[in-house]
């Protein structure tokens, strides 16, 4: 069929204005460049070992999910240790200080508000190791069913993963792994953020921008990826390798390498280690609806009951009913028992009432 531009032409520029919005990654001046992530594509988060890829990837997932679902497959990092950065982000809390549980009254206010914040966020992870595509797709097909046809699934990380069916050939893997998960971005409309680590550079080259060529194992990823942003903190090579009395000055970049829509380009952000979170430049600014800040009031006692809260996101999302889970306990140094041994998955529909969390969180 042969079209002409005269009767066609405005529908492809509403098309265009319509298919360059995505979602909100909680960073304006990375939305900017990126126009947010878009549904059915993958957006590739790059950078070497302790660049806060993870720590990206949660404070992602908590700003994003004030607009619509996330699923987190988090495989590095145990659940409860996931949920306790978010909450060192959402309310900039110093881990330090949760861990010797010697909050001052201002900390233990946000404190109260942000367990509120993330209790009312459609957050929903899945803390299994060595994920396939396969798992990854039954999982979205679990949302897809039960909360929302629209959602943004985050996963930590690819080089952890497993093919569907192994070739032999780590660098044949990788390139399946990625094309599985376009497919499924495709097919069901989605984003998907999927983290990668690095390539180490060689010594003389160490503390330089990262760039695509360091993208490791696979050209692939370069390939299939959209977009392709990469972590770059100049600081942390000064006090790894060069001066190990050196101090973080917070200076990061978010460098987008590869954009398939539109320029490549630098965000620089505020890299605070005591709360593991990224800040806009201009995270003050009310304008940007900052929901990261305490408000002025505390949160009373009054309200609905965390168990309260549960039944009524049950509802609001046609979720079989069931009695609120036990408080949460977040290991800070990355360790629970309770978290499923490697290899087993959880009852995924168990997960998606959220946990009852008492008001006071025992660190």
């Amino acid at each position: 069929m042969i079209y002409n531009t005269r009767d066609n032409i405005e529908r492809a520029a509403q098309a265009i204005r319509e298919d360059s919005v995505g979602f909100t990654t909680g960073y304006p001046d990375l939305d900017k460049i990126t126009c947010g992530l878009k549904p059915g594509e993958v957006t590739v988060i790059g950078g070497w070992p302790g660049m806060g890829k993870s720590a990206l990837m949660g404070n992602i997932v908590s700003r994003s999910a004030v607009q619509l679902p996330q699923l987190v497959f988090s495989q590095e990092m145990s659940v409860r240790t996931l949920m306790a950065r978010m909450l060192m982000d959402v309310g900039q809390l110093p881990a330090f200080r949760l861990r010797e549980g010697d909050l001052s009254d201002d900390e233990q206010k946000r404190k109260d508000v942000a367990i509120t914040k993330l209790k009312n966020r459609p957050i929903f992870i899945d803390g299994s190791t060595k994920i396939t595509p396969k798992m990854v797709d039954e999982q979205c097909q679990h949302i897809t069913e039960n909360v929302a046809e629209q959602f943004v699934v985050h996963i930590d990380y690819l080089q952890m993963m497993k093919p569907n069916s192994t070739t032999g050939s780590k660098r044949t893997d990788v390139d399946s792994i990625l094309e599985d998960l376009c497919e499924i971005a495709k097919n069901r409309n989605i984003p998907i953020v999927l983290l990668c680590q690095l390539k180490r550079p060689d010594e003389q080259k160490y503390g330089r921008e990262p760039r695509l060529s360091d993208l490791k194992e696979s050209s692939g990823i370069e390939q299939f990826a959209s977009q392709v942003v990469l972590i770059h903190r100049p600081a942390y090579y000064q006090m790894t390798t060069i001066n190990a009395s050196a101090t973080d000055n917070g200076e990061a970049y978010l460098i987008v390498a590869k954009n398939r829509h539109g320029s490549q380009g630098k965000v620089p952000l505020l890299w605070l280690a005591e709360f593991t979170s990224f800040q806009s430049m201009d995270v003050m600014d009310e304008d940007t609806d900052n929901l990261y800040k305490a408000p002025d009031e505390p949160v009373m006692d009054e309200g609905p009951t965390p168990s309260e809260m549960a039944d009524q996101f049950a509802q609001d999302y046609s979720l079989p009913a069931e009695e609120a889970q036990q408080g949460i306990e977040p290991a800070l140094d990355g360790t629970d028992p309770n978290d499923p041994a490697p290899g087993e998955q959880t009852d995924f529909l168990d997960d998606l009432t959220p946990p009852e969390v008492d008001e006071d969180i025992p660190f």
